[in-house]
């Protein structure tokens, strides 16, 4: 049976299963795992406690057949999604992903890390980690101008890439007076020391930008960068997480060039997955009661 739907006024046709409801795909997102929540680094809605991650994962364990994502899109593109099943996704390479990897280890499930290689051993950060750094750092306060101040609120939702790219930038040149103290990100070495059999790695774009704020040109180099990098890792896997991954961040621009490199994606708009289609959901998952989700 084929569905037949239109995005951006592309036409696409589908194969669809007619598989039972209860057969799906969850695709489940974090960020950071760790035992206390540091203000310059963390925030509530991205910070999961370590414990309570050990007993989401048991939730899931009990609930779901944990798998990794590479089998969860090839199970819905093959459209073979036959149980009840669950994917754990982190986003960005954030530090204590390293957490959450010896929770993983533990008790032997797998996950997917969506990393921003030019992030890599802190060499750079996106606007809004250097303002909630600088924010919470009382001798750096200075260099946030009152415009800054006024502006940031706006960039996570506007639509006008000019306010977007300004201030972005102007947040992003501060970058220089924390730099030599700012330790946020993993590095490359320990992405190529993880374990590649439970472990893969993902990408998320070289730079966390919203991409419907960009060119098309520069959204295809920022892709590029970030595979260029990140395939040289034996935990490599063509997958990638549009950043942000909200509706309003992404346009047509960010699927043609995901399509042109024939690579599957995922979105972070909540839902869960019965059938192949254009891009899978995944539900965000940090700090939630798990069982209130499935």
């Amino acid at each position: 049976m084929y569905q037949k739907f239109s995005l951006f006024n592309i036409d696409i046709k589908v194969e669809i299963s007619l598989n039972n409801r209860n057969d799906h795909f969850i695709v489940f997102n974090y960020h950071q795992v760790g035992k206390d929540l540091d203000k310059k680094y963390h925030n509530l809605g991205n910070f999961t406690q370590l414990d309570f991650f050990e007993n989401q994962i048991l939730c899931l364990k009990k609930n779901y057949k944990v798998i990794t994502l590479e089998e969860a899109i090839k199970k819905a593109n093959q459209n073979n999604i036959d149980g009840k099943y669950a994917c754990i996704t982190f986003d960005d390479g954030d530090k204590s992903i390293i957490n959450a990897m010896n929770i993983l280890e533990k008790y032997n499930v797998p996950a997917t890390f969506f990393i921003n290689s030019g992030y890599l051993n802190n060499k750079l950060a996106c606007w809004f980690h250097i303002y909630q750094y600088i924010k919470n750092s009382p001798k750096y306060q200075k260099y946030l101008s009152e415009d800054i101040e006024h502006n940031i609120k706006y960039l996570r939702n506007t639509d006008n890439p000019k306010l977007y790219n300004e201030y972005s930038f102007k947040i992003e040149a501060l970058y220089k007076y924390i730099k030599d103290e700012f330790d946020m990100f993993v590095s490359f070495e320990q992405l190529e020391n993880i374990n590649s059999d439970l472990f893969h790695i993902g990408t998320h774009g070289h730079e966390h930008q919203r991409f419907l704020m960009k060119s098309k040109e520069w959204q295809r180099e920022n892709i590029i960068k970030d595979i260029d990098i990140l395939s040289n890792l034996k935990a490599y896997r063509p997958i990638f997480a549009i950043p942000f991954g909200r509706p309003h961040d992404w346009n047509i621009d960010t699927i043609d060039i995901i399509r042109e490199l024939n690579f599957d994606f995922v979105y972070a708009n909540g839902g869960i997955n019965v059938n192949r289609s254009v891009g899978y959901q995944r539900i965000p998952a940090d700090g939630r009661v798990l069982e209130k989700l499935i």
